[in-house]
């Protein structure tokens, strides 16, 4: 009997990935970060405002006076540093809190990633959006938060300034806002060229891993030289790439330090005239010179908080595209589930071909943005093209029967192994059907496919486990019996029998201590303990 069912499987249209979200979860932390982050804030402008008390003090000879006030200023930073001491403290443990729960949900999301998405793509492109992206946010959150704080004092000390002269504050404000204006445009031009370096660097870093999976191979066939003058290729590719946008960016800083020069003499010339005519003490004088350069110090805070800025949006962006189906095609499942799953599969005018795909140069990428925000689309630019399609098969027919063993003979590229990963839903057919037991595939939910199914590939991959390890992944409760009985039927006893620690020996990264057709074994007893309805081997006894 069929049933319709509810499923955990994520809502592909409203389900986003939202930092802010992991923040919600742990209010009452981000209230106290929040309260401390206003205590130091406090702290920053009493300091300013105070040392200002302190010089006009001084600057009317009472000494004694101006010591007092210096022990409470003292005094004040002291517990300054202790407040900052519990923040990053606070902070410490709260990121390695939250980057755990952000960093599991990527996880999770990048198994609901099509596999025709892994194969479009290169490793790096994934392990960048799980590894370095959330990373990139929290450092960025980090100093985002501080310079705001830093950005707040900023405006305060320049309202003091201009309590003390509205002209000088006046020349200081336009420093502002012109410099500003400057570090906007440079961060707008920037960003464009960023997301290609992205692009270049993970296209080296998956090369690189490549290089070092590669290591019997490259060795084996003397490929030595051929593969370092590749990896110097890429490298040099992305590292010239990187050059000139890191001195397209310094231009452009040299130009707004350029300007905020002129600016800051500026104010200082018209200090001076205003003394030589008795409109501003030397007192004044002193603290306007003493924190003109808060608006440098504003610059900074300014340029951090737009670069924190956008290395957020980007980061977010590229983990978002793990989530929104549209780079990275999602799998999809139905809701209708079986309690058991007898195995009769049937293939019904089913087409199928390989897409091939272009990635988009970033400065077209950012064209149509800019057009699209003109013209008021909203719909999403495409980061790639489509450059053709291979046709597998199409009006392909056939059928299965429960409890039967049926094999797909016929030359390389034919088509059995994207047979095998259709009927697992590992690819999804352009046109036609299949079905299992008389339901669309496309019907069942995921338990219910999946946990019918189980795939035994012709390279399986073996995880950096024990071989238990490897085997409790298809069935954590697996029973010892159970497990030396896929073992057994695997034909693997024998090898394990010779080994000191037996079961609990370490396979290395990709099963790299074992031979081709011992990986094979312990692929196909781990597909055994799973005990699926469907068992599909992939030339999985090659080796």
């Amino acid at each position: 009997m069929i049933n319709q069912t509810k499923t955990n499987e994520r809502n592909i249209k409203d389900k986003k990935f939202h930092f802010w979200q992991y923040f919600q979860q742990h209010k009452g932390i981000v209230a106290l970060m929040l309260f401390l982050q206003f205590l130091l804030l406090v702290s920053a402008v009493f300091q300013t405002i105070y040392f200002a008390n302190i010089i006009e003090t001084i600057t009317e000879k009472a000494y004694f006076l101006a010591m007092r006030k210096l022990l409470i200023y003292l005094i004040e930073s002291l517990a300054r540093l202790a407040i900052n001491l519990i923040y990053n403290t606070v902070w410490h443990k709260f990121r390695v809190l939250v980057s755990k729960e952000m960093g599991v949900d990527i996880i999770q999301q990048s198994f609901v990633v099509a596999s025709k998405s892994y194969a479009n793509h290169s490793s790096a492109n994934f392990t960048q959006r799980i590894d370095n992206d959330p990373l990139i946010i929290f450092n960025s959150l980090s100093n985002l938060v501080n310079t705001i704080s830093m950005l707040i004092n900023g405006i305060i000390v320049i309202g003091y300034i201009c309590f003390i002269s509205w002209q000088v504050g006046l020349v200081l404000v336009l420093t502002v806002l012109v410099c500003g204006a400057i570090e906007t445009y440079r961060k707008r031009k920037v960003k464009a060229k960023r997301k290609e370096e992205y692009r270049r660097e993970e296209k080296y870093s998956s090369l690189l891993v490549e290089v070092v999976r590669s290591e019997r191979d490259v060795k084996s066939l003397n490929l030595e030289n051929n593969l370092k003058n590749s990896v110097e290729r890429n490298y040099d590719e992305y590292q010239n790439f990187s050059v000139s946008t890191a001195i397209y960016n310094d231009a452009w800083w040299v130009f707004r330090l350029a300007v905020y020069s002129v600016f800051g003499v500026g104010a200082l010339i018209l200090s001076v005239l205003f003394m030589h005519k008795g409109l501003m003490t030397i007192a004044s004088f002193i603290i306007v010179n003493t924190n003109r350069d808060r608006c440098s110090q504003l610059m900074t805070v300014y340029e951090t908080i737009m670069q924190s800025t956008t290395d957020i949006k980007l980061a977010t962006e590229r983990i978002s595209e793990l989530y929104e189906d549209d780079e990275y095609e999602l799998e999809k499942f139905g809701h209708v589930t079986r309690k058991h799953i007898k195995g009769r599969i049937e293939f019904k005018n089913v087409g199928f071909s390989y897409t091939e795909y272009r990635a988009r140069d970033a400065k077209d990428i950012l064209a149509e943005k800019r057009a699209n925000k003109r013209k008021k689309i909203k719909a999403k630019v495409p980061t790639r093209v489509e450059v053709g399609k291979n046709k597998v098969f199409e009006n392909l027919n056939f059928s299965i029967e429960p409890n039967t063993t049926v094999a797909f003979v016929g030359k390389s590229g034919s088509g059995k192994s994207t047979i095998l990963n259709l009927i697992s839903k590992m690819y999804v057919v352009d046109s036609g059907k299949i079905t299992i037991d008389g339901v669309n595939i496309n019907s069942l939910d995921k338990e219910c496919l999946r946990g019918s199914i189980a795939l035994v590939n012709q390279s399986p991959y073996i995880f950096d486990l024990t071989i238990r390890g490897n085997l409790l992944l298809a069935k954590p409760d697996a029973t010892d019996a159970e497990i030396e009985q896929v073992i057994k039927d695997s034909a693997l006893d024998e090898f394990i029998a010779t080994l000191a620690r037996g079961l609990d020996t370490r396979v290395g990264e990709s099963g790299i201590k074992l031979s081709g057709g011992q990986k094979q074994r312990l692929a196909i007893a781990r597909a055994l303990l799973k005990k699926s309805s469907i068992i599909l081997f992939d030339e999985s006894t090659s080796s």
